[in-house]
């Protein structure tokens, strides 16, 4: 029972350090980017919406 509590507990740090790596990774360089960064450019190709729609969405989860 120890072993799988350790493995647990080294689990929930190991996703917190990718949280905090991909919103360092992610933020964008500029303080006034909003489009593509806190909301997705919707009249855009549909390569351009898919990336915004999982980045914006991974960042509002991440901050939950």
């Amino acid at each position: 029972m120890k072993a799988g509590f350790s493995l647990v507990e080294m689990t929930i740090a190991m996703m917190i350090v990718l949280a905090v790596t991909g919103m360092y990774l992610w933020w964008p360089s500029k303080a006034n980017q909003l489009w593509g960064a806190w909301l997705p450019r919707l009249r855009q190709n549909p390569y351009v919406l898919l990336r915004d729609l999982h980045s914006v969405g991974g960042v509002y989860v991440a901050i939950i």
